[in-house]
């Protein structure tokens, strides 16, 4: 019995190592199933993310403000974190359907602001995706003249 539990625990310890070699070198990541997000609806306020893996399941992302803003580990986006353990500005999460875009809106975002979105699915193979992008800024109507419509 003692010989049979060694065999079987070599052939598991060898596909594990099999496993992670399998798409490079040892200390590769493994390839990502997720695509970029993308952003749709964009107004001083509002943003709606597409977010798309080709794995069904929970995809997770963080809103953090400014430019390439340092994101988490996988593990702290699906945590709502940023990259140095804090909170993210936002954060959530939906379900995915494979190779489908899942939408999500975020709002009351500050006009004229960039933004970093961090997307990470539920499977720990997958690398955090980023993308940026920049809320429009408010109209100042102020000082435009007015005029009456109508009776």
């Amino acid at each position: 019995m003692t010989k049979f539990r060694a065999l079987v625990g070599m052939v598991v310890f060898s596909a594990m190592l099999l496993s992670a070699t399998a798409w490079g070198k040892a200390n590769d990541p493994p390839p990502s199933g997720n695509s970029t997000p993308t952003t749709s609806n964009l107004s001083a306020s509002v943003v709606t993310l597409g977010l798309q893996s080709a794995y069904a399941g929970p995809g997770y992302f963080t809103l953090l403000p400014g430019v390439s803003a340092a994101c988490g580990t996988q593990a702290q986006v699906r945590a709502g974190h940023n990259g140095s353990g804090g909170s993210a500005a936002r954060f959530g999460s939906l379900p995915l359907v494979a190779d489908t875009a899942g939408k999500y809106t975020v709002s009351n975002l500050s006009a004229g602001t960039d933004y970093t979105v961090c997307f990470v699915t539920g499977t720990f193979m997958d690398a955090v995706v980023t993308a940026n992008f920049k809320t429009l800024v408010a109209a100042d109507l102020t000082a435009k003249p007015w005029s009456k419509l109508g009776k």
